[in-house]
C-alpha cells in the first residue's frame, strides 16, 4: 500500500499536522498487519508539491508504530501542486528494489490525499491512467475544487468512484470521518470507501 500526500502550499500546517495525525490512526485500523512478514501489509509513502519526495519504501519499516511514527513525522513541503509529477513516480515505488512484493498475487493499492487541482506538472489524467494499469487508487480530496480540478480527483480515482473516492469540503470533516472511522466496533476495516 502506497500513500501519496499532498505537501503543496494548499495545506496551512497546522491542517497538515491533522492529516499526518490522522493517516497515521487510520493505517493503524486498516485489516492486516504491517509489516515484512508473508502476510502482512507492506506500505510506503511519498509526498509531493513541486516534486515528488519518496519519504519510506516498503521495506523500511516492519511493524505499525514504526509506520505511523514517520507518518507523524513527515515534513511539510509547501509549493506548487504537481499532482502528475507525484502519479508518475508512484509506478517506480512498486518494485523489488524498493521493497514491494511484485509476484503476481500482490495487492497494490495506493491512497492519495490531496487538496485543491494540479497547478504544474504532467496531465494528471493521462498519468492517472497509467497508474491505474497496475494499482487500485483510491482518494482522499480534502477542501473544494475547482471544475478542472474536480475533473482531475475523479481520474485519480479508480472505478467505480462510489468505492474509491472522498471528498471532504474542510479538514475538520476529515478529522471527523477519522473519528467516525475509529469508533466503529470491529478492530479493523478493509480500504473500501463507501
Amino acid at each position: 500500500m502506497l500513500f501519496i500526500v499532498d505537501s503543496s502550499g494548499n495545506i496551512p500546517t497546522n491542517e497538515y499536522n491533522i492529516v499526518k495525525t490522522n493517516l497515521a490512526k487510520l493505517i493503524g485500523k486498516i485489516c492486516g498487519n504491517v509489516g515484512l512478514g508473508p502476510k502482512s501489509n507492506r506500505v510506503a509513502l511519498i509526498v509531493f508539491s513541486n516534486k515528488p519526495q519518496e519519504i519510506f519504501d516498503f521495506d523500511d519499516h516492519d511493524n505499525l508504530a514504526d509506520v505511523q511514527a514517520a507518518v507523524r513525522n513527515i515534513p511539510h513541503v509547501s509549493g506548487c501542486t504537481c499532482t502528475g509529477d507525484a502519479l508518475e513516480y508512484a509506478k517506480t515505488m512498486f518494485t523489488s528494489s524498493k521493497g514491494a512484493r511484485t509476484d503476481r498475487n500482490s495487492v497494490k493499492e495506493v491512497v492519495v490525499l490531496l487538496s485543491g487541482g494540479s497547478t504544474c506538472g504532467p496531465d494528471v489524467v493521462k498519468k492517472a491512467a497509467e497508474l491505474q494499469e497496475s494499482t487500485t487508487v483510491f482518494v482522499f480530496a480534502i477542501d473544494s475544487f475547482s471544475p478542472a480540478g474536480r475533473e482531475e480527483m475523479d481520474a485519480i480515482a479508480s472505478h467505480p468512484p462510489s468505492k474509491h473516492l472522498f471528498n471532504t469540503g474542510s479538514f475538520l470533516e476529515f478529522n471527523d470521518i477519522v473519528r467516525t472511522i475509529l469508533s466503529y466496533p470491529n478492530p479493523c476495516a478493509p480500504l473500501v470507501i463507501n
